[in-house]
């Protein structure tokens, strides 16, 4: 489809040309602080989705950005305590599937999520974790706090 390989051209070729605007600080000193990790960790406290439109992929190809430059660098990378979806069009949902499904682990917040990651997005079950908003956490020993990893 000659529309969304334009598409998908124009977005990288943005992505690319502006890293420095997707970044805090520039691309170079992140790349070495990457560079430098064990490990990546992604932590919540947000959401990754998108809802159509060019705005709203800029906006995912902001937060998967970081993901890709430490794919890139083949580090271990773990996604924490985040909310996912939806992702309208088979281009968003591409490249975020593209990416999640790259990750050691992906700890979700909520059972919407955790069904996106295990069903349209094709994610393995050992690499799936459901667990209750970290920000709600007071401390070990607390009845209910159990990872909940669902078989399919």
């Amino acid at each position: 489809n000659l529309p969304r390989r334009l598409g998908t051209a124009a977005a990288f070729l943005c992505l690319r040309s502006r890293g420095r605007a997707l970044l805090a600080g520039s691309v170079k000193e992140k790349k070495e602080e990457l560079r430098a990790a064990d490990v990546v960790i992604g932590t919540g406290g947000g959401y990754l989705y998108s809802f159509g439109g060019w705005e709203q992929l800029l906006y995912l190809g902001r937060h998967l950005f970081p993901i890709l430059l430490s794919l890139c660098l083949k580090k271990k990378i773990l996604a924490l305590g985040h909310s996912i979806g939806p992702f309208h069009g088979p281009l968003a949902r591409g490249w975020a599937g593209f990416c999640l499904r790259r990750l050691e682990m992906v700890v979700v917040r909520d059972e919407p999520s955790y069904n996106l990651l295990r069903g349209k997005l094709g994610l393995a079950a050992e690499r799936v974790v459901l667990l209750p908003d970290l920000a709600f956490c007071t401390g070990a020993g607390r009845a209910g706090w159990r990872s909940r990893r669902r078989r399919s």
